[in-house]
């Protein structure tokens, strides 16, 4: 299968690859028209090619300083001209003075396989070369080009490999569109569709399920077009160089395959967001803000990036243009960023920055309010503020998926501006295999990845109204509390994803011992994302991987010999030990035994929800 490819080759590059075009066409005496590939579209198996009289000649192009990033390998190189029957040649270029030259004598080729130089004129010969099938398809794959142009379309990528499938991608009226073009050498009238057609079809349904089929059908234009030439071998065939006979009659739309979609994940929205918050996170350390942005994927895994402070369009507008996107792609999942201004303080009036990451899936939204530490910058870092999940949108501003799509009186305007962008914006491909299809470790490490992270970020464990509730009267305590807080966290979540684990995979197992070391190694994924995490935080000296490590373990310790009490009542038990620990220099928080209990239930409980949400209402009893 041919995967489209729109990555876009360097101004650099492409200053050397004109000069190399012209200094071949300066070799050539005069206008040589028989450019095989004269453009910068991808992929690149070869740089330029051309014909001179009977013979081909592909081209790559060479950095003799190595220093500039070029396009394709020599693999590629070597496949079209085998496939071709023609040259594989080097040309080496340099730059000198602030141009590209040439840094051969003469035509400036270089045969790949002998390294002796190439010299085009004097390999040409009176012999008579068929088209080879490859030949074929390329001229097969130009006339359709060239009908795709003529209708104002806009093309996407093409290839000639007949052994790859699809050959064209273009925009069509809603979107790309693929074309498996075949060739008909006469006196053969017709081609059959491939036979792995629908399989073609899947590969390409991340982008689209709209697909064409062509046949372009091909004679020597000299030929006595023989109605019975097939029976009689009275035909002539397609010789190289010579005038050939094209019969095109138009692209035959494919009805839409329909293939079982993947399981899709349970927490994509959640995913989503978290990476949002991941790249605010990171533009902080370099004093950059996220610019609004949003995203979508659909079911396929097909995830598009827009910045939409890029875009020429009302900010009043950016709801229903995103919810128009959302519906024109199919999206199952979305989330974006927005940024409000948010009065913390009358007197003295201190307005401080505020931004809400907001996702949505069918049955699940979340909404996560960040600000920064400090009132008035982020050089301190970040910390979040509240955070929702509920399973119907709680504001118009995450309704972005209903079902059935209403239209709004712009969405010819907004049709009009994604098909101006779509091209143009970041996309990627995302795994939306179901947790079924995923190992397990695959599995925990998702998990992980989207979950540990929080309660280093998560304000309800260390925050003003947290201090006066339980009437903290000393920084070491609402620290120590704090980290209390976290542990409890932490051995929820491991907790949670270690019985997820069980209901997902045990079954698969021979033994225990089997499983267990898997579940070793999820741990170790695990402590590894907390060690990150400690990295970027700032706690008193006492506290380390090894501390989190210690009590993870009493909490886990706690748990299991909790056979005559509930998760909830071992879990609250051993948190008032931990706070009420005093080692050396960590000291106990000073605070009311019951208010602590009840700052303990209140997370336990905030916890093992979004916990059971994520993971199923299985996990935490």
């Amino acid at each position: 299968m041919h995967d489209v490819h729109m990555a876009e080759v360097s101004k650099e590059f492409a200053r050397c690859w004109q000069a190399a075009g012209v200094h071949i066409q300066n070799q050539a005496q005069g206008s040589l028209q028989s450019w095989l590939r004269a453009n910068l579209n991808p992929p690149f198996l070869e740089h330029l090619s051309f014909r001179l009289g009977n013979q081909l000649f592909f081209i790559q192009l060479q950095d003799v300083d190595d220093v500039l990033e070029m396009p394709g390998n020599l693999g590629g190189l070597l496949s079209i001209a085998e496939g071709c029957k023609g040259h594989a040649c080097l040309m080496p270029m340099q730059k000198i003075a602030g141009e590209w030259r040439c840094a051969a004598t003469g035509w400036g080729l270089i045969d790949v396989r002998t390294e002796h130089t190439v010299n085009p004129v004097a390999l040409i010969s009176d012999e008579l070369i068929e088209m080879t099938d490859w030949e074929l398809q390329d001229f097969a794959v130009q006339v359709v080009r060239s009908q795709l142009e003529k209708e104002g379309r806009q093309l996407m990528s093409w290839q000639g490999n007949p052994n790859v499938d699809p050959s064209i991608w273009f925009v069509g009226s809603d979107g790309p569109e693929w074309i498996v073009v075949r060739a008909a050498r006469w006196p053969n009238r017709d081609v059959e569709m491939p036979s792995n057609i629908a399989d073609i079809a899947k590969s390409s349904a991340k982008l689209t399920n709209k697909g064409n089929f062509a046949v372009v059908r091909v004679a020597n234009s000299n030929d006595p077009f023989d109605p019975m030439a097939e029976k009689f071998g009275n035909f002539l065939p397609l010789i190289r160089g010579q005038g050939l006979s094209v019969g095109y009659e138009g692209m035959q739309s494919l009805p839409p395959f329909e293939f079982a979609l993947p399981e899709v994940p349970a927490d994509i929205g959640r995913q989503l967001v978290t990476e949002l918050i991941g790249w605010f996170e990171n533009l902080i350390k370099t004093e950059t803000l996220l610019p609004k942005v949003f995203t979508g994927v659909n079911a396929q895994g097909r995830q598009f990036i827009v910045v939409m402070s890029d875009l020429d369009l009302d900010s009043r507008e950016h709801i229903d243009f995103m919810r128009y996107v959302l519906h024109k792609e199919n999206s199952v999942a979305f989330a974006y960023k927005m940024r409000n201004a948010v009065e913390v303080c009358k007197e003295p009036k201190i307005v401080q920055e505020q931004h809400t990451f907001f996702s949505g899936q069918v049955g699940k939204y979340i909404a996560v309010d960040i600000t920064s530490e400090a009132p008035d910058s982020w050089a301190e870092g970040m910390k979040i503020i509240r955070r929702s999940s509920t399973e119907e949108p709680e504001v118009f501003l995450q309704d972005l998926i209903p079902k059935p799509y209403k239209p709004c009186e712009h969405d010819a305007k907004y049709a009009a501006l994604w098909l101006g962008i779509r091209e143009k914006i970041q996309w990627r491909d995302r795994d939306m295999k179901s947790s079924v299809d995923k190992k397990p470790i695959d599995f925990a490490l998702e998990v992980f990845a989207n979950i540990l992270p929080f309660p280093f970020q998560d304000s309800n464990l260390h925050n003003r109204e947290l201090i006066d509730r339980l009437d903290l009267k000393d920084a070491a305590s609402a620290a120590k509390f704090q980290i209390v807080c976290i542990c409890v966290a932490l051995f929820l979540i491991k907790r949670a994803a270690r019985e997820a684990l069980v209901v997902k995979f045990f079954s698969n197992y021979k033994s225990l011992e089997e499983f267990n070391q898997i579940a070793l190694e999820a741990n170790s994924v695990a402590n590894s994302i907390i060690e990150q995490q400690l990295k970027r935080c700032v706690f008193p000296n006492y506290v380390d991987l090894q501390y989190f490590l210690r009590w993870d373990h009493r909490y886990h310790q706690a748990a299991a010999e909790s056979a005559k009490t509930n998760l909830l009542q071992a879990t609250l038990n051993c948190a008032l030990r931990h706070a009420t620990f005093s080692y050396e220099d960590e000291d106990a928080v000073v605070a009311a035994d019951d208010l602590m209990f009840i700052e303990f239930n209140r997370i336990f409980d905030a916890y093992v929800l979004e916990l059971r949400n994520m993971l199923g209402e299985q996990c935490l009893h």
